[in-house]
């Protein structure tokens, strides 16, 4: 409770952690924050089609990807490659302004209505 600094550094030396490797765990951490931002031009699409079992034209039922906090789909290829289904990313762009969980839903509902009908079934995949 009553580390400062000094004590820090101490006990970094005691373990023989050095700058260095501080270094290379920051660089690793913005490492996995680009690779999960993926690329920039998909940041203002409000959905994408996640590579999946299936081909775009194959009758199948379909998911819906709902991303965490960080509001990308890329975050799901992994887990849409090994579905037999339609997986549709959901993400929230860099123009919504949305910022309670009612708002992010909102905003994502018209993207939801766009890819489903009344009568078709159809599954959520999210997390947080």
């Amino acid at each position: 409770r009553t580390m400062t600094l000094s004590k820090l550094r101490d006990v970094q030396e005691e373990h023989g952690i050095t700058q260095k490797e501080e270094t290379a765990d920051d660089n690793l951490g913005f490492e996995i924050i680009i690779r999960v931002i993926g690329d920039e031009s998909q940041s203002t699409v409000p959905c994408i089609r996640l590579q999946s079992k299936i081909e775009d034209e194959d009758v199948a039922p379909k998911v819906l990807l709902f991303p965490g906090i960080e509001g990308f789909a890329k975050v799901f290829q992994s887990v849409a490659a090994k579905i037999r289904a339609h997986c549709i990313g959901l993400q929230f762009t860099y123009g919504d302004t949305a910022l309670t969980i009612v708002e992010m839903a909102a905003s994502l509902m018209p993207t939801v209505e766009e890819h489903l009908s009344k009568t078709e079934p159809f599954t959520i995949l999210a997390y947080s």
